[in-house]
């Protein structure tokens, strides 16, 4: 590692000086940000510098168009250059505000006061056109050219910068002609992205140092390919916005749409879930279909008695796409209610047991529904505006137990969840039979569960993990076992059901998954990892650390698959999926690859498809796409929008930032917004917000009442 020179030991003293070191202080006052482009890996400060570099060549037309557009002056091509390279880390880190380093120009080098290297701050605006944000980068290179003579270790001073990061201040990428720049001045400043420049009389060399402790060379290239690009679109329309240049080629486009969403495949898109169960019933009549403590019931019990609660409710008036509210905790009467909804033609609702009143009122009032199926044990709900019925009175047990004619179709709703809310207020996702059968088709084709497999259902009925633990069981004849309520928090009893049932399919919250291998590690009681097939995570990050440990407690039984998922309610649960390697080598969980018949896009701001390894926001197409926010067509005209890559589609805007990989796996980077997840709970933190409010102002009423 060489040593960092940053500017010479002379003191600055004159008007002239006072008068730079004022520039500076404007224009590096406020926040500042370290601009760099996305690394592959993550910076360790023990790592030592390591650099390598990757090449290509700007010529032929392109080349003659720029040197036009800079009247064939080298100094003119530099700023060109500088300003591409500052649209670059715009268009990779979404950031408008880019500060980068450019050494001083070649001179007498018996000047006072001369820097080797000039931090210029632009900011970009994507409504500008790329000749006027030319300007601005070309200005900002003149100022700081002429206010070079203040060192800028004083500076950094004057502005109470710590030069923290390894030698380098105030930037991590540079860019050098060396045409008119000294390539001695950037030895030792060990920046995590190099763009060196050489101008010939036929084309501009173009060479990318890079950090190899940060990036691929796979990225590098990548980075190289997209300023080509940008070169190639702003020589022939230097009038463009900004917002409007696409440095994705067509061959990385179709790469993404075509290839890593080539996601295409039958599933039971004629078929709706009570249909499939019925089937089923048929089929395995005597099998035991879900059991819960030491009760059960059969195929052909669990067909008969859902019939008959639905020839209730239809008589009472549920027909396709009718609300129907279920308050519960989990039980064998908890599923006869949701398949009684369902066959009746309706879409459960389900509703938390501790949901406070208040809550329970508005997601009764929002819906519409005109029932509330609950236990008889439950608090009082007659205040509420629906018809209660006891899914455990016997009474309603007793007519009809034949099959009822089906009146609903794919298209219609299944079930209404209610998330969080960004505006204050929960908000109900309505989602379709269709989407559920595919999202359920897809898991037991890559993940079979068979007539001895057994499905544990722990997750709150309120939170959508547990739609696919509660119908996944039914595709192979399998059993739904029922986790006793209150205990999904408690490792004991979780590794009991597990080996008192057998259970091959479970599901944990990345947090909950440490819990429970906390609680397994160093003991005998690793011997419950000899029932499990597949364990499933999701809701919250994943991280390789959980993937390691889980790779080594799980060794001695093999075979058993851990995937991470990912997916949103609005999108039926999950839309990706990774299967963790049994191994210590992992550095990166992603969320994976696109479920079937599923779209997965990344675009910026304005829509635009980002290419490999540039963040944005992830967007999701395809049959898991739910209906929308029921009651609340703005809110969904703002989240469903048209696809503009595959006409008649629509997609869900996540908010999630993310991007891709190489291999066609998308890594998640975090949130756009301020939600959060508690246990895999979404929470938007507006909600909470508002319910306070709304409780300091019923207090200040009661007060001022006393």
């Amino acid at each position: 590692m060489g040593s960092t020179r940053i500017s010479y030991n002379i003191s600055p003293s004159g008007s002239n000086i006072q008068r730079e070191k004022e520039y500076w202080l404007r224009k590096l006052q406020g926040q500042i940000s370290m601009s760099s482009f996305p690394a592959d890996y993550k910076h360790n400060g023990n790592d030592n510098y390591c650099c390598s570099s990757v090449k290509t060549r700007i010529r032929g037309k392109v080349y003659e168009r720029l040197a036009l557009l800079a009247n064939r002056s080298v100094y003119s091509v530099n700023a060109f250059l500088v300003c591409c390279v500052n649209i670059l880390l715009n268009r990779y880190t979404d950031d408008d505000d880019i500060i980068i380093g450019m050494p001083t120009f070649k001179q007498d080098f018996s000047a006072k006061y001369i820097n080797n290297i000039l931090a210029l701050r632009n900011h970009i605006d994507n409504n500008k056109t790329f000749k006027e944000v030319l300007f601005s980068v070309r200005d900002v290179i003149s100022e700081a050219s002429e206010n070079q003579n203040v060192p800028i270790n004083t500076i950094m001073d004057l502005l109470d910068i710590k030069n923290a990061d390894k030698g380098l201040p105030l930037f991590r990428t540079i860019v050098l002609m060396t045409n008119i720049h000294k390539r001695s001045d950037i030895d030792g400043l060990m920046a995590d992205m190099s763009f060196l420049f050489t101008m010939g009389d036929d084309g501009i060399d173009a060479e990318l140092e890079y950090n190899m402790n940060l990036y691929k060379e796979e990225t590098a290239r990548r980075l190289l390919a997209h300023l080509s690009n940008l070169i190639d679109v702003v020589v022939i329309k230097p009038n463009i916005k900004i917002s409007e240049i696409d440095i994705i080629s067509d061959e990385e486009m179709n790469q993404i749409l075509y290839k890593f969403n080539d996601t295409g495949t039958y599933c039971y898109r004629r078929e709706t879930i009570q249909e499939i169960f019925e089937k089923q019933a048929e089929k395995s009549p005597n099998s035991i279909a879900a059991v819960y403590n030491d009760k059960y019931l059969t195929y052909e019990e669990l067909n008969r008695k859902s019939n008959q609660l639905a020839r209730v409710l239809r008589e009472k008036g549920v027909t396709r796409d009718s609300i129907v509210g279920i308050l519960s905790e989990r039980s064998l009467e908890m599923l006869v209610s949701i398949l009684a909804v369902i066959k009746a033609g309706g879409a459960y609702m389900p509703i938390g047991a501790d949901f406070p009143d208040e809550r329970i009122s508005y997601m009764l009032q929002d819906s519409r529904a005109g029932f509330l199926l609950t236990n008889i044990h439950n608090r009082d709900l007659n205040s509420f505006d629906a018809e209660v019925l006891y899914i455990d009175d016997e009474s309603i047990y007793t007519g009809d137990a034949a099959n009822p004619e089906a009146i609903n179709a794919p298209e219609d709703l299944v079930y209404v969840m209610y998330t969080s809310g960004s505006a204050g207020r929960p908000k109900g996702v309505m989602i379709e039979h269709h989407s559920l059968v595919n999202r359920l088709n897809w898991m037991h084709k890559n993940y079979p569960v068979s007539k001895e497999g057994a499905v544990l259902q722990k997750t709150p009925y309120t939170f959508d993990v547990s739609v696919w633990e509660m119908f996944l069981w039914m595709w192979g004849g399998a059993r739904l076992c029922f986790l006793e309520p209150g205990k999904e928090k408690d490792p004991a009893a979780i590794a009991e059901a597990i080996e008192k049932y057998g259970i091959t399919h479970i599901h944990f919250v990345p947090s909950m998954l440490s819990v429970f291998m906390d609680y397994t590690e160093g003991t005998d009681r690793t011997r419950v990892f000899r029932y499990l097939k597949n364990v499933f995570a999701s809701g919250e990050v994943l991280t390789p650390q959980h993937v390691r440990r889980f790779s080594r407690l799980t060794a001695k039984e093999g075979g058993i698959m851990l995937t991470n998922l990912y997916g949103p309610t609005e999108a039926t649960i999950d839309v990706s999926y990774f299967d963790c390697p049994a191994s210590d080598d992992i550095s990166v969980v992603p969320i994976g690859k696109p479920i079937d018949n599923t779209k997965l896009y990344i675009m910026d701001k304005y829509k635009r498809l980002q290419p490999i390894g540039i963040p944005g926001e992830l967007y999701i197409g395809g049959e898991n796409v739910g209906r929308g926010y029921l009651n609340n067509s703005e809110l969904t005209a703002d989240k469903f929008i048209p696809n503009p890559y595959c006409e008649g589609d629509r997609l869900y805007r996540t908010g999630d930032i993310a991007r891709w990989t190489t291999d066609g796996n998308i890594e998640f980077l975090g949130r756009a917004d301020d939600q959060v997840k508690i246990r895999g709970m979404r929470i938007e933190l507006e909600e909470i917000n508002y319910w306070l409010a709304l409780r300091v102002s019923v207090c200040q009423r009661f007060c001022c009442n006393i």
